[in-house]
């Protein structure tokens, strides 16, 4: 009797198992799976239109993964900046099931190139107030960019907030990856759990 208990246990165990494998797989599997969506033959990636006060441009995005509870959009700073610094994202994010898109800000890289050089240096800052998804500001203690606007910016927005890194330079995500990454992270989870606006 003790036998047939324990090999029913072990059977159960085994079958837990590869149920937790076979899940596994199937989550890989889904975050990897490009056919219902319209970027699939670009490989993910996206020309969006914005209107500015000079008209309308496109930038250029590349999605990542398909997750719809745990998406992470990477903007990066600028003038001057490309998606390029985040790359270092690919070898993180991915294992985690994060979905994450790139983007190149207008005058940037892959996007449109307006001849109109005042796009440049657009300021959206008076817009952030109207940001009501949860935004982390990351950035160093001796950032090219002032600790303190990082924090205002964090400040602004609906459900902002600022994770510094402290003896950190520009940019954080090379000079303490691993800190810059496990935080990143960390807040996502507490997002998708609806921790992040408690």
């Amino acid at each position: 009797m003790i036998f047939l208990v324990a090999t029913i246990c072990l059977l159960q165990g085994c079958a837990d198992l590869q149920n937790g494998v076979s899940n596994e797989s199937n989550a890989q599997s889904e975050y990897l799976d490009f056919s219902n969506r319209d970027d699939q033959f670009t490989g993910g990636i996206k020309m969006i239109p914005i209107s500015t006060p000079k008209g309308v441009f496109k930038v250029w995005t590349k999605r990542v993964g398909n997750n719809p509870s745990m998406k992470l959009l990477l903007l990066h700073g600028g003038p001057g900046g490309t998606y390029e610094a985040f790359q270092c994202f690919d070898g993180y994010l991915p294992a985690e099931g994060i979905e994450f898109i790139y983007y190149d800000q207008l005058g940037s890289y892959y996007s449109d190139q307006p001849s109109d050089t005042t796009l440049k240096y657009w300021d959206v800052s008076g817009e952030l107030s109207k940001i009501s998804l949860p935004t982390l500001v990351i950035g160093s203690q001796y950032d090219t960019m002032d600790p303190k606007h990082m924090e205002w910016m964090s400040e602004e927005v609906r459900h902002g907030r600022l994770m510094l890194c402290t003896n950190g330079r520009h940019p954080s995500h090379y000079d303490k990856p691993k800190r810059q990454i496990e935080g990143l992270e960390k807040c996502i989870k507490n997002v998708e759990s609806c921790h992040y606006l408690n």
